[in-house]
């Protein structure tokens, strides 16, 4: 409901995330001081860090446990590169929630919240390997969608599916990728 909540509430009052790209770039310019979060998003210029950033204070003022992760994101596990991307994951007693309010989940009522799960053991397991390993990723099934997306940690190379893929079995591709079929060209 908190994500819901937060989601109506940032598509009223900042209908647009990244309006103002060359705005947000002249804020964070080197030769200027850091700027204050309410002028990003005033400037219309706020994108998915400050949207986490946001999403993160208002879940907090809520008492809801969560944690900002400035990590890579995968729009498509067919990708072959990441992009950088902050999301929050909210640990709860038997998963945990990744919720992704810059990338909201669009429906035929509106924009929803985009809500991942993933049991402990396959976040614990993720954990370990972005520990040991640059490129590891979580390929998760959007809740409201269905579509999967990945979120992780990357160096920016580019990605091996079954090395960087950490909740896949070693020959298991994500449904959008086409196999290779043995004695096959493609």
């Amino acid at each position: 409901a908190a994500m819901f909540v937060f989601q109506r509430l940032l598509d009223k009052i900042y209908p647009e995330i990244s309006a103002n790209r060359n705005q947000r770039k002249s804020m964070y310019a080197k030769d200027k001081p850091a700027p204050k979060l309410s002028d990003i998003v005033e400037n219309g210029a706020a994108e998915c860090a400050e949207v986490a950033l946001l999403a993160h204070s208002f879940l907090n003022r809520l008492g809801i446990s969560n944690q900002y992760m400035c990590g890579a994101f995968l729009s498509k596990p067919a990708h072959d590169f990441s992009e950088a991307h902050s999301y929050i994951i909210i640990p709860t007693e038997t998963s945990f929630v990744i919720f992704d309010p810059a990338n909201p989940t669009d429906t035929n009522q509106g924009f929803m919240p985009s809500i991942h799960v993933t049991d402990k053991e396959t976040f614990v397991h993720w954990s370990d390997c972005a520990k040991k390993q640059m490129n590891a990723f979580m390929i998760l099934e959007n809740i409201l969608s269905s579509k999967e997306r990945g979120f992780g940690t990357s160096n920016q190379t580019n990605i091996i599916p079954e090395r960087d893929f950490t909740n896949r079995q070693k020959n298991q591709r994500p449904k959008h990728v086409k196999q290779k079929r043995p004695g096959s060209s493609l």
